[in-house]
């Protein structure tokens, strides 16, 4: 099918036009002026266009736009999947802790603080007791308090989802932003 150049009177470029716009008004794509389009007797004013000269930068186009949506469609899943994997990490997290009734709240100095006031209400017998197990266990042996390593686990968790779900937002809206493009330009020829 022959594809004419139709002149824009406004800004001096072109829209590419067939014979089955005639008639129509059409807007251009530069400046947004309505174009008519003339009847098919007035055809014969308007220049031919080669096939051959608007097929291949169209489809170059049209071919790296399509590579660049899939590429940011990938991303865009991949960076969705690992940040819905923490999520559910972090929800079950945070289900655990609500279950044990944890208090993340305590910090270091707290905890310290606790341990101090219940051994200066400890009993001989309870300190006794205490050491005994020290030394068979040995001080290598005491490890960190769950609550603690729970409450830093999810504290490292958050930047994570937040950097994670901010790359899949944004490889979604660069996808849905080229997706529109293209259907743009595939109605318009």
């Amino acid at each position: 099918m022959s594809k004419y150049v139709l002149p824009c009177n406004q800004c001096g470029s072109s829209a590419i036009i067939a014979r089955s716009q005639a008639g129509m008004t059409i807007p251009c794509e530069a400046c947004g002026e309505n174009l008519q389009v003339p009847t098919i007797r007035n055809f014969g004013t308007l220049k031919e266009v080669e096939a051959e000269s608007l097929t291949p930068v169209a489809s170059k186009n049209s071919l790296w736009l399509s590579s660049l949506a899939a590429i940011a469609f990938i991303v865009g899943a991949a960076s969705l999947t690992y940040t819905g994997m923490v999520g559910w990490e972090y929800y079950n997290l945070l289900r655990q802790v609500a279950v044990a009734k944890m208090d993340l709240t305590k910090n270091e100095e707290d905890f310290v603080r606790d341990v101090r006031a219940a051994s200066m209400q400890a009993t001989p017998a309870d300190t006794w007791d205490y050491w005994n197990e020290m030394t068979e266990v040995g001080l290598s042996q005491v490890s960190t308090p769950d609550f603690f390593r729970i409450k830093r686990y999810i504290e490292s968790l958050r930047p994570i989802l937040f950097q994670w779900g901010t790359t899949a937002l944004v490889s979604f809206a660069i996808f849905t932003g080229i997706a529109l493009v293209l259907r743009k330009s595939k109605n318009s020829r």
